[in-house]
């Protein structure tokens, strides 16, 4: 059943699962793009293809880039997204790098050198 009117949570929850369960990093990138190119979740869903591809120095690069876009977004009047920073976007990224470390105990070293 197609549900039309999502909240903003909902959305955030769709993106994880498709990032998670079906790898489907090109097609989050690119809605993300197309619908709101300014978000830091852009940074973040390129950090998240790049470790799941054990590309650690570009996954290192789009997590620094993603929490220097944060910071911004926190300590100043933040952007108009269509996902707002807090609580959507940050809810995402702990779920997301909760399930890297679950999902990936074999490279949770370089997952928490990144970070």
């Amino acid at each position: 059943d197609l549900q039309l009117n999502w909240s903003p949570a909902d959305v955030a929850a769709h993106m994880a699962v498709l990032c998670r369960r079906h790898r489907a990093f090109p097609l989050v990138s690119r809605a993300l793009y197309l619908f709101d190119p300014t978000n830091p979740l852009v940074d973040f869903i390129t950090f998240h293809r790049a470790f799941v591809q054990s590309r650690f120095e570009r996954c290192r690069r789009h997590l620094c880039r993603f929490v220097e876009r944060r910071d911004h977004e926190v300590a100043g009047p933040g952007g108009n997204h269509a996902l707002q920073f807090v609580p959507h976007v940050t809810s995402f990224a702990d779920d997301a790098v909760q399930a890297l470390l679950d999902e990936f105990p074999d490279r949770r070293a370089q997952l928490l050198s990144a970070l």
